[in-house]
């Protein structure tokens, strides 16, 4: 057996099983039981909706970003306590992470977030993300809002996600677009020849190629924006509209990463809970 093992209690097998490990692993072995946490499709609704409420509400005279958004909501559905910070002037609010949320509490965070949007005093509209179309219909068109698409300057996304990376032209001499700190072009990483991919497993290795270099000082914002406009364009393109807005996350995670919001360590372990696996399969 491996130094770490997960199950999901469903049958009386998997009972067994937890059973017939205790038996057998070495003494000091810890054993955490927990309910299942969030969902993928939870999390990238949390994530949607967060958006929307950064896209449309002003906050005490200040646009807040999704990430500020869910510390809000997070903090009021855990009732967080908050403490001085150690830089003078500072506060921190307590457990606020939401990547240990339950299912159920995940389903309560999400209708705090309706609930705030429904306030006449911060009014938000919620797009719906599941619109579908009558059967036999035709599929539309893609708008605007709906597609992943890259530009110039990087990937189409919401106004209210993190501010881009820099140009690479504000860098002090760094690599041009598309290019190594050693000058060869960054491709990005690809599945072995033949094999059949999910879309979570096209997910992580986007995850696994964007933030790790966005993560890099010696790689220009060029050629991070390069690769990133190749994936939006090449198999992220290709996915479902759940799909899109998980990897939407993923961009604005690596925009966070590259501009030093946040570190690798603590989006990884975010991300992983959205994608369902370790944070160090996609760099954490």
């Amino acid at each position: 057996m491996t130094t770490r093992q997960t199950v999901t209690i469903q049958t009386p097998d998997d009972r067994r099983r937890i059973a017939t490990w205790a038996r057998n692993v070495e003494a000091g072995t810890v054993v955490t039981f927990r309910k299942k946490s969030r969902s993928t499709e939870q999390s990238a609704k949390m994530w949607a909706m967060l958006g929307e409420v950064s896209d449309q509400v002003e906050w005490y005279g200040a646009k807040l970003d999704a990430e500020d958004w869910k510390d809000v909501f997070t903090a009021s559905l855990r009732h967080a306590r908050v403490v001085p910070g150690i830089d003078k002037g500072t506060f921190v609010p307590l457990g606020m992470h939401t990547s240990t949320l339950t299912i159920e509490e995940m389903s309560n965070l999400i209708e705090l977030i309706y609930a705030f949007g429904a306030d006449p005093d911060h009014p938000v509209v919620f797009k719906d993300p599941k619109e579908t179309t009558e059967p036999g219909s035709p599929s539309p068109e893609p708008d605007a809002d709906a597609s992943l698409s890259a530009s110039a300057e990087g990937v189409d996304m919401p106004p209210s996600t993190p501010s881009p990376i820099p140009d690479a032209s504000d860098s002090d001499g760094g690599p041009a677009s598309g290019e190594d700190p050693a000058g060869g072009e960054i491709a990005p990483s690809q599945p072995p020849a033949g094999s059949v991919t999910t879309e979570t497993e096209i997910l992580i290795r986007f995850a696994s190629d964007i933030l790790p270099k966005a993560a890099n000082p010696e790689i220009s914002t060029g050629a991070i924006r390069a690769i990133e406009k190749r994936w939006i364009e090449g198999e992220i393109a290709a996915l479902s509209d759940d799909s899109k807005d998980v990897a939407r996350l993923i961009c604005a995670a690596m925009r966070n990463i590259a501009n030093g919001k946040v570190k690798l360590k603590d989006e990884a372990v975010e991300l992983a809970e959205v994608l369902g696996c370790e944070p160090a399969a996609i760099g954490g």
